[in-house]
């Protein structure tokens, strides 16, 4: 995730939309893709917003990913 740190998750996103599944990128719907990206922000300990992700690339651009302090961890 530190690669992604200050990053809009709209970027995220669309890079997992591009590239997953790996046989066939792009093929799930949009709310799939939502779905991975909150599995990857949970499996890396980031804290859940009050609402669910939208599938909408242009709306998560407006949400940054930042890193959570050590001590939250």
């Amino acid at each position: 995730m530190q690669k992604w740190s200050q990053r809009p998750l709209g970027e995220l996103f669309d890079r997992i939309a591009e590239t997953m599944p790996r046989d066939r990128p792009g093929t799930l719907e949009p709310q799939a893709y939502a779905d991975i990206l909150a599995y990857v922000l949970s499996a890396n300990r980031l804290p859940a917003g009050a609402s669910e992700l939208p599938p909408v690339s242009d709306t998560l651009r407006d949400i940054l990913v930042a890193p959570v302090p050590l001590e939250s961890r």
